[in-house]
């Protein structure tokens, strides 16, 4: 059986549209977003990171604190 291609599409305001359908900007523009995407889950995924070792390193502070004024 053989595969068939998917046309990449993209949906603003809830409308779908083809890849192959763009104009030339309309496919460059694309492809910026394309590459912008999955940059932005990348940098919420390291957030969510920063964010826990924050939160980690207050707490620890607040017990080296509590160690010193003992």
């Amino acid at each position: 059986m053989a595969e068939e291609e998917v046309t990449p599409t993209i949906t603003i305001d809830d409308e779908v549209y083809n890849y192959e359908d763009l104009g030339d900007e309309g496919k460059y523009i694309f492809s910026l977003l394309s590459e912008v995407q999955p940059e932005m889950v990348g940098l919420t995924k390291r957030l969510s990171v920063l964010q826990a070792a924050q939160k980690t390193f207050v707490a620890d502070l607040k017990n080296s604190l509590a160690t010193t004024e003992e």
